[in-house]
């Protein structure tokens, strides 16, 4: 390995090592201000321009959020009636025998009933 692979070896461990805690205090310090500068954050029905803002207008969380819960103009699905669903879990239940003959067998031996002693082996 050359000299100037070791440098920069070096250099990007050292630069691994430092980022992480430099990025940790410039965060600590952006958010000391952030609080320093905001209201006490409360909840309201409606806003109105008194209300401090809690982020800033470039918040990359608060804007997919706004994009993303605008009012969907979709119609919204009726409520399936009781008789549909009684009616669609009377036919799974129908299935079901059929559906359990067709697992293969369990490599357990059968399970006696609650209470029953178990057989010995000899």
């Amino acid at each position: 390995m050359s000299a100037a692979h070791r440098f920069f070896a070096l250099l990007f461990a050292v630069a691994q090592v430092s980022l992480g805690a430099a990025f940790a205090v410039a965060d600590a310090r952006i958010e000391a201000r952030a609080l320093a500068e905001a209201s006490a954050p409360h909840i309201e029905s409606k806003s109105s321009p008194n209300c401090a803002r809690q982020h800033l207008a470039d918040c990359a969380v608060c804007r997919a959020l706004g994009m993303s819960a605008a009012p969907s103009t979709t119609p919204s699905l009726p409520a399936a009636s009781p008789r549909a669903v009684i009616a669609v879990a009377t036919r799974i239940v129908e299935h079901v025998p059929e559906l359990v003959a067709g697992l293969p067998d369990s490599r357990a031996p059968p399970a006696a009933p609650m209470g029953a002693a178990r057989p010995r082996s000899t």
